[in-house]
């Protein structure tokens, strides 16, 4: 059996020991195969000998099929005329052709054929670059969707461990953000949560030239006016402290906020009627505001 992992560094093996391969253009016909499985001998012509003549270009190419059977075996190859070159999958074992979204955290190794270069093979170049495209989007959406189970679960810890690798491979899914930021809120970890929205704001920045969404933008104040008040609480005697009502002192400011900006007709602030029973805090809350 030979087993081929082409995520990162590609890497061949017959019967555990090591192949190594004479020539590129070989080495990059073959990894094409084993994703490909077929390719017709004039598309494996115009894809890796694409600055030969046709004679030529036919004569490296028997050439080549020649040195891959030498070095991995005569059965290498099915019987498929002249026309086609067909891999023989009975007898070779790839890495991506068993990966879906379901398996493709855990077995994700590096990009596809990373580092792995043919000089003057544009087309093979250009298929490289859809294939490594493909699979990595495969594990970017399987890393968000256990990233939106964890914030489901209110699993903080690994979160914040996934969010890094989302911001490096240029995920702007905001409410992915939005969820990490009110998960390091309620866990009164504020200046965190602000970190993860200037995290964002930079990347926004830099790759899009764009600001966060509205609705990030007024979580990012909120979690400000709760630090803020957290803060004030601190420093004042136990006595005074005032405890909770931090979604109630949020609107109160927004809309505080709203009336302030008057040259903005998108948004007029409300009028706020404060209703509850005596005792509840009623005048607490507009004291503290």
């Amino acid at each position: 059996m030979i087993k081929v992992f082409l995520m990162n560094t590609p890497v061949v093996y017959k019967e555990e020991e090591r192949i190594s391969f004479a020539y590129k253009k070989e080495e990059g016909l073959f990894y094409y195969l084993c994703v490909e499985q077929t390719i017709t001998r004039n598309q494996a012509a115009g894809i890796f000998w694409a600055d030969c003549n046709d004679q030529t270009a036919r004569k490296n190419l028997r050439n080549a099929l020649y040195h891959l059977r030498r070095l991995l075996g005569d059965d290498i190859f099915k019987a498929s005329g002249n026309r086609i070159v067909e891999l023989n999958m009975e007898r070779v074992w790839v890495d991506i052709r068993e990966l879906d979204e379901s398996n493709i955290r855990e077995n994700y190794r590096g990009d596809f054929l990373e580092y792995f270069y043919i000089k003057d093979c544009v087309e093979f170049e250009e298929w490289t670059e859809k294939e490594r495209y493909r699979l990595k989007k495969l594990y970017v959406s399987a890393c968000k969707a256990c990233v939106q189970e964890m914030i489901r679960k209110q699993d903080l810890h690994r979160v914040q461990e996934q969010y890094e690798f989302l911001l490096d491979n240029s995920v702007y899914d905001e409410s992915i953000y939005r969820g990490i930021m009110e998960m390091e809120m309620r866990a009164g970890q504020y200046n965190e949560a602000i970190q993860t929205y200037h995290k964002l704001e930079e990347v926004l920045q830099k790759e899009l030239d764009s600001a966060p969404e509205k609705e990030t933008e007024e979580l990012y104040v909120r979690i400000q006016d709760i630090r803020e008040q957290v803060r004030r609480g601190l420093e004042r005697k136990k006595a005074d402290y005032f405890y909770g009502r931090t979604d109630e002192l949020y609107r109160l400011k927004r809309e505080l906020r709203c009336f302030l900006r008057t040259s903005s007709r998108e948004e007029d602030a409300h009028s706020i009627l404060i209703l509850g029973e005596a005792g509840v805090g009623k005048s607490s809350l507009l004291k503290e505001f």
